[in-house]
């Protein structure tokens, strides 16, 4: 029997409480080696929920003493960039946390040496202090919530150049991040995104929707439709199929550690994502867009 892959999860935040750590538990061959927090009695507490028997408040303590197989990075925003580094200097696997670094130039130095890649998430509206600065989180509700549709957006559309990007934001201080925002990215294919995020959603539930629209049909994620013209008509080919007991959220993570594992082991071949790049060239965009008041173009 070959040894179980020991991860060490670094920030005991929300993500790390609700997502990593559960779906963790529950994989074969995996074993969590270490939490690491700089509220040691935060990691200790979590650590004991968890059947986690390392604790360390310092990421070089964990990367020297339990030598992890794979690092999950889950600590606030500005700090990603260094602890990424850190773990693939001790040739440790990481999994990420977004976004992967503040900046363009951020994300650069970290590809010149990551393996492996990470997912995205959607935290509670209880926000830690730290995600209220722009300096420490790099970004607000767009950052937080627009990065993922963005992302998507791009993936769907075969990650076209954009061309065109016009952004505002509301809600934010001199130095504090935006609890609003909306955006629209032309692309140089002629796709257009169009996204608007806000912390403040003032109704009966969370909304979250993505809707696409071409010429041959238009789909909608949560829930899944799918419509094509099909002979004249309208048809739904939405794909259909057992649901698990797991919520979506969960299944997505699970989805992600297995794949993450898989390229680990050499299973799936995947290239450096490269992709990040061009995701945070319209991310600064949209940012610089909104803080002087004009169109972008790239």
């Amino acid at each position: 029997m070959s040894d179980p892959v020991r991860v060490a999860v670094i920030g005991a935040g929300a993500i790390a409480q609700v997502a990593h750590l559960p779906v963790l538990r529950r994989l074969p061959g995996v074993e969590v080696a270490a939490i690491c927090d700089s509220d040691l009695g935060k990691a200790q507490a979590l650590a004991a929920r968890f059947d986690v028997k390392e604790t360390f408040d310092d990421i070089e303590e964990v990367l020297k003493y339990t030598r992890p197989t794979a690092v999950a990075i889950c600590t606030p925003n500005h700090l990603h960039e260094i602890h990424v580094v850190s773990a693939l200097a001790a040739g440790a696997h990481v999994l990420c946390e977004r976004p992967l670094a503040l900046t363009l130039a951020g994300v650069e130095r970290v590809l010149q040496a990551i393996r492996c890649g990470w997912y995205t998430f959607q935290p509670s509206r209880n926000l830690v202090a730290w995600r209220l600065r722009r300096q420490e989180a790099g970004g607000g509700a767009f950052l937080d919530l627009g990065l993922q549709l963005l992302d998507l957006g791009l993936w769907l559309a075969g990650w076209p150049a954009a061309k065109r990007i016009a952004a505002h934001t509301m809600g934010q201080g001199k130095d504090s991040v935006e609890d609003m925002a909306t955006a629209l990215v032309v692309c140089a294919n002629g796709v257009s995104l169009s996204i608007d995020v806000s912390w403040r959603h003032m109704g009966e539930a969370e909304r979250f929707w993505f809707d696409l629209v071409g010429t041959k049909g238009s789909a909608r994620v949560q829930p899944l439709r799918v419509f094509k013209e099909m002979h004249g008509s309208i048809t739904d080919v939405t794909p259909t199929g057992a649901s698990g007991r797991e919520t979506p959220f969960a299944q997505s993570y699970r989805a992600e550690w297995t794949y993450f594992l898989a390229v680990m082991k050499g299973d799936v071949n995947a290239p450096p994502p490269r992709d990040q790049l061009a995701l945070h060239r319209v991310l600064d965009a949209v940012y610089r867009s909104a803080d002087e008041g004009r169109d972008v173009l790239l």
